[in-house]
């Protein structure tokens, strides 16, 4: 039986055929880039000049039992779309694609606690 409790970071889990897991993590580098026009602010536009906030995301499958490992990199995404990212990419893009395709075949077994 898998570990109830995720690691710290993990965004989404997947449990394989052999009991394992796959697990998806998200490493996110924000930065600022320049200066916008205008700043969104809810539908409309501030009417002044701000920073553009970005994102770099890489989003990391990996699984506990076999050690395979889908990992994507996404660059200069705006950091208030960064929100429910995962659930936004289109399915060619998303390790969660990878990560279910895998549980749904791998039949490695979790390894033991300090191997």
């Amino acid at each position: 039986m898998p570990e109830t409790t995720w690691p710290t970071g993990v965004i989404a889990r997947h449990l394989t055929v052999g009991g394992a897991t796959v697990d998806i993590v998200e490493k996110a580098v924000e930065y600022t880039e320049g200066e916008t026009g205008f700043g969104p602010i809810g539908n409309g536009y501030s009417g002044y000049r701000q920073p553009t906030e970005l994102v770099d995301i890489t989003l990391t499958a990996s699984c506990s039992g076999c050690t395979a490992i889908d990992e994507k990199k996404f660059t200069g995404i705006y950091a208030y779309a960064r929100r429910g990212f995962l659930d936004e990419l289109k399915p060619w893009q998303s390790p969660k694609t990878w990560a279910q395709k895998h549980a749904e075949t791998c039949r490695a077994m979790p390894r033991p606690m300090g191997a």
